[in-house]
């Protein structure tokens, strides 16, 4: 019995950091808004830039999400979200889209995301300024 039990701490230590570390080990699912860019942004915090926001598939994170994420320094364009991929889901109709992240929005709140045009309407084809959402990263 007293084999298990340094195991048994050592395990509860690792569930207790599983949010705090990148993917694969945080799965976890975020709740928030999002909204759409309704004008091509330009270049966003990773580098890169989106051009046709009726068709990429692309999302910016929220900068507390994006500054905060383990890993990320004071270059943006090597934080370790940039280039992930996100599963986005519309809390109202279950709808489902995955973006690639391209950037940081600094008017969002922790959770809240905004979404190219082409990405929203996957999950709202009736876009109005905003949607309840549940994400990860994947």
């Amino acid at each position: 019995m007293l084999f298990f039990t340094p195991f048994l701490f050592a395990l509860l230590a690792l569930a207790d950091l599983s949010n705090a570390l990148p993917f694969p080990f945080n799965t976890k699912t975020h709740r928030g808004t999002a909204t759409f860019y309704d004008s091509d942004p330009g270049a966003g915090a990773c580098g890169g830039t989106m051009t046709n926001i009726d068709i990429q598939l692309a999302v910016a994170v929220s900068s507390k999400f994006f500054d905060s994420y383990p890993g990320a320094g004071d270059d943006p364009t090597k934080n370790p979200l940039c280039g992930k991929a996100l599963t986005i889901t519309d809390d109202n109709n279950g709808w489902e889209v995955t973006a690639t992240i391209f950037s940081k929005c600094d008017e969002c709140d922790k959770d809240d995301l905004k979404l190219s045009l082409a990405a929203f309407m996957q999950i709202d084809d009736t876009p109005d300024s905003s949607t309840k959402i549940s994400w990860h990263v994947v």
